[in-house]
């Protein structure tokens, strides 16, 4: 269940194409996510993602994100995605990033960056 929804995540977050999730059980780091197939609109050839570029709505996905794709985001690395879902279970999702703020190990810099995802370039 877990791996299926971060894959339909990131299936969103890619605007449709299909993902192959290469996330092993247990990870000391984020597993790269190959792409298999583009949309139909697109003309590109099947690219390796390491992190995530872009991202429609970054604070729904901080609330809904599974703790390996939260690890794809810039600056977002194992220990903090564990605090971000911790929080979250603690007080439900984030409605504001000043909900996200309060998760400690996050700062003004941390929130710029994924703010910026929204932002397609």
């Amino acid at each position: 269940m877990r791996r299926t929804l971060g894959a339909a995540i990131l299936i969103g977050a890619l605007g449709g194409a299909t993902v192959f999730s290469g996330w092993p059980a247990r990870t000391t780091g984020p597993a790269p996510v190959e792409v298999v197939s583009a949309p139909a609109d697109s003309a590109r050839a099947p690219v390796l993602l390491t992190g995530i570029e872009f991202l429609p709505d970054p604070l729904a996905f901080l609330s809904t994100a599974p703790t390996d794709s939260l690890e794809l985001l810039p600056g977002v690395g194992p220990v903090l995605a564990n605090r971000l879902v911790a929080a979250r279970r603690e007080r439900g999702a984030f409605r504001s990033w000043d909900d996200v703020d309060r998760v400690h190990g996050i700062g003004p810099k941390t929130i710029e960056r994924l703010k910026a995802l929204a932002t397609q370039r």
